[in-house]
Order: structure tokens, then sequence, then C-alpha cells
């Protein structure tokens, strides 16, 4: 998706206005390819993905960490993103572009193209639902 946003975006860089937000921009094509691929998946034959551990990149731990930290913490990681995972598309986008992304209200805003009230009231309602979710683990 990364690759078909650069695809689009490079073309359309002279368009762009001096001082525009353009990661905010950047982000508004990748949300518009995403829900193009989502549109598609939608409507095509469904495709299984098989999650692949990622080998020895992963298996490089910090000596200053006890291996049942690393467990926990990667643990507390996975539930994180499974929760994620079980929020509505709306609820996930906006913690995802918030929590991950660092994107400001504002930018947010931008890329969702609602007003920043909308951001805020959306954002927290997202942070309640998945509290709750993660409560329910422990």
């Amino acid at each position: 998706m990364v690759q078909e946003t650069y695809v689009r975006a490079i073309p359309a860089m002279g368009r762009l206005r001096a001082g525009s937000n353009t990661k905010g921009w950047l982000f508004t094509i990748l949300r518009n390819v995403w829900l193009n691929q989502l549109r598609k998946h939608r409507n095509g034959p469904q495709i299984i993905e098989i999650e692949v551990d990622d080998g020895v990149a992963n298996n490089i731990v910090e000596p200053s960490k006890d291996s049942h930290d690393l467990y926990v913490s990667k643990l507390e990681a996975e539930q994180v993103r499974a929760a994620i995972q079980e929020l509505p598309v709306d609820f996930r986008e906006i913690i995802l572009l918030r929590e991950y992304e660092d994107l400001s209200y504002q930018e947010i805003a931008s890329v969702l193209q609602c007003p920043v009230g909308t951001v805020m009231s959306r954002l927290a309602r997202a942070r309640a639902k998945l509290r709750v979710l993660l409560s329910g683990l422990s």
C-alpha cells in the first residue's frame, strides 16, 4: 500500500502547494488506497494469509532484559494488537493514526476529512472500547 501511495503521490507532487501538510496528504492517499483494497477484497475471492515468524531478527534481545519480562511484554503487545483488530474500522483507524503514526488531531481530521471535534470524540470512544476489550483479558 505504501508503494501504491508513492506511485500516486509522485506525479501529483508538482500540484502540492508550498507549506502544505505533506504527511497528512500522504496519509489521505494511503487511506484511499486502503479503502480501495478493502472494496476489492470484499467483492473478490478471499485469500487466507499465513503469518510467518519474522525469524532471527526478532530473536535478538537486550542483555539487560529478563526473558520473563520479554515474554510478558511480547504477550501484552500481541493482546493489544488483537484487541485493536476487534475494534470497528472507524475506531481502529483513529487509534492507529493517533497512537502508532503519532498524528495530531488536526492531521487526523485532515486525513479522515472530518472536524477535529469528531476526531476527539471518536478517539475517546475508541480508547474506552479498547480498555473494555483489554480488561476482559486480565
